[in-house]
């Protein structure tokens, strides 16, 4: 029973010390700072740092500032430099570094561990204390200082939390070889390192570059300088290995890019890199674990004008900021788990007030960022009232109600949306808890519209490659007027309505027809039998008609019979299969239709 409650205690000290306030202040580059207390980002003063690139912060869990270092010196919440707080072994050229990393066990101390520069530098992976109760409240390093874990080493340095939250796991990478060496960190201190044989040789460059622990732990991603390209991998938080190296290829090799900055999105669903040289940032879709289809999903999302862009690291607001070399500004990525566009980078994003960014943004603690830590997965299913559309159609795609929020890879923000365009819909919904989810994802495919026109043949009007018709005039269903030709019987516009095989439906431009006078039906006396099943039509006519013409058509708009009216009453015979055809009775400009049926 002691034992359990031992282990909560340690478990709730973790939960405790890794509050997302933790991140709360951000100083880096030059002067630069940032404060969150507020839930968005606000440029602070004071800052004494002076830093090409790593750098690394912690606050408490009220989010006041602590202390800060550039792996070098440690500075205190005064901007103070601590008593034992200089001559620390990480170079102003190192991408991470330094990262503080609390202690298990005791929330009074931090490891701050620092990695040297991969290029020239001997001094290696090392790790010292700092306790925060020492020099009245303000913190002090102890006689733990500089405490070799190996050397040379590599510019990559990163920590998770374990499976378990009883602790973290220290991820580093070693010089001239493909192993990763993590540690885990306990409350017994660090244990021995585990080696996983993975991925590329990290010679000279390669060591170069932001590595980064996907939000939910389970993926690890980095930049490879001297390559231009990017690994990802699996990472197992119960035993420490990386495993399943996939090759997201270069960026764009023929450019010299110089890839540096690496992010995933907050819920773990997209990766982000940064083109220190081409000022490019680029998005790929992890939605799938295909490794092609990871890389085709490569989509540059945003450009930045300034010389240089560098670092990528998530807020504590849920949205990725850019380090620009020299530059007043960080750029921001606002809605980063959308795709494509909709992510919304913007260049200028956050004013730092008279600081400067350089290369390097603080390193932190993945679970700092993890939005779902400590909540449970749930399903949203979301629904689409058409799959398969045509174009003007709108489609309704509807999510469960009840969330506090929804936002969906469009933008919007409701619980249903409506559509007209083609492509993937899916949403990301927030409970009233805070913990969020994404849902199933929906295809809408939308059919072109059937080509449409009128071949014109004096009073025969012919459409073709349609499956249904139905013809018009002046805006008004001719009734029976369904078949592929029709012949016009007075002036007028004309019109044909079409649907394909997808059933969708297409309206011709009009065709004006003039010079055919509208003679009434008491000109036509009958015509019958109609259907007819044996023998020929009898048709009866008026004086009008009397030596006039009549023809049949097929459905083809082909003639099949013609003959002259000589008599007010005669007999129609053609040989003619069974099936739906044409009459049309005409003298002079005059000119009646009938449909005929035979059986």
């Amino acid at each position: 029973m002691r034992a359990a409650i031992a282990i909560l205690f340690v478990f709730l000290l973790i939960n405790e010390s890794y509050s997302q306030k933790c991140a709360n202040n951000w100083l880096f580059g030059e002067g630069a700072g940032l404060n969150w207390s507020t839930g968005s980002p606000v440029a602070i003063s004071g800052s004494a740092m002076h830093q090409h690139e790593g750098v690394a912060c912690i606050s408490d869990t009220s989010g006041q500032l602590l202390f800060y270092t550039d792996g070098d010196s440690v500075w205190n919440r005064t901007h103070q430099v601590m008593s034992n707080g200089t001559g620390l072994m990480g170079d102003f050229s190192s991408t991470n570094s330094a990262l503080i990393v609390p202690r298990p066990g005791n929330m009074n101390q931090y490891y701050l561990f620092t990695s040297d520069d991969v290029i020239v530098g001997t001094d290696g992976y090392r790790y010292s204390i700092v306790d925060i109760t020492l020099n009245g409240g303000l913190g002090d390093v102890t006689s733990v200082k500089n405490q070799l874990l190996y050397a040379p080493c590599t510019e990559k340095l990163q920590a998770v939390t374990n499976s378990d939250s009883s602790g973290y796991w220290l991820l580093t990478h070693e010089k001239n070889t493909n192993r990763f060496v993590s540690y885990e960190i306990t409350s017994a201190g660090l244990s021995a390192p585990v080696i996983s044989a993975v991925g590329s040789v990290f010679t000279t460059f390669k060591g170069a570059g932001c590595m980064a622990f996907s939000p939910n732990g389970t993926r690890l991603a980095m930049a490879m300088t001297d390559s231009d390209s990017i690994e990802m991998f699996d990472f197992n938080t119960a035993s420490g290995m990386v495993t399943n190296c996939m090759a997201l290829g270069s960026v764009n090799p023929t450019l010299n890019p110089y890839v540096y900055g690496i992010s995933f999105s907050p819920n773990s669903s997209k990766l982000y890199v940064s083109e220190s040289k081409n000022q490019r940032i680029f998005q790929f879709d992890l939605s799938t674990s295909n490794s092609a289809a990871i890389n085709a999903s490569k989509t540059l999302v945003g450009t930045s004008q300034t010389n240089t862009i560098a670092a990528l690291q998530l807020g504590p607001d849920k949205k990725i900021y850019v380090a620009r070399g020299q530059q007043t500004y960080l750029g921001v990525i606002h809605n980063p788990d959308l795709s494509g566009a909709a992510c919304n980078f913007v260049d200028n994003g956050v004013y730092l007030n008279g600081g400067i960014s350089t290369y390097g943004l603080p390193s932190f603690v993945q679970p700092y960022f993890n939005p779902d830590q400590g909540c449970s997965a749930f399903n949203v299913n979301i629904t689409s009232d058409k799959n398969l559309m045509c174009q003007s159609d709108t489609a309704s795609i509807c999510t469960p109600i009840g969330f506090t929020s929804y936002l969906w890879n469009t933008g919007q923000t409701t619980s249903c949306i409506k559509t007209q365009l083609a492509g993937n819909y899916y949403v990301t919904v927030t409970d009233n808890t805070g913990c969020t989810a994404e849902s199933n994802r929906i295809s809408i495919t939308v059919h072109s519209s059937p080509p449409v026109g009128i071949s014109v043949n004096g009073d025969t009007l012919t459409v073709f490659d349609a499956i249904t018709q139905q013809w018009y005039l002046n805006g008004s269903a001719i009734n029976g007027a369904s078949s592929n030709t029709y012949i016009a019987n007075q002036g007028g516009s004309y019109t044909v309505a079409v649907t394909d095989s997808n059933g969708c439906i297409a309206v011709s431009s009009p065709v004006v027809i003039t010079g055919i006078s509208k003679v009434g039906e008491e000109d036509v006396v009958s015509v019958y039998p109609n259907p007819l099943t044996l023998g020929g039509w009898q048709l009866t006519v008026g004086a009008n008609f009397v030596g006039g013409e009549v023809e049949v058509f097929d459905a083809n708009g082909s003639v099949v019979y013609k003959s002259e009216i000589r008599n007010s009453k005669s007999e129609i015979a053609p040989e003619v299969a069974k099936g739906v055809y044409q009459l049309r009775i005409s003298s002079g400009k005059s000119s009646v239709t009938r449909k005929l049926v035979k059986l």
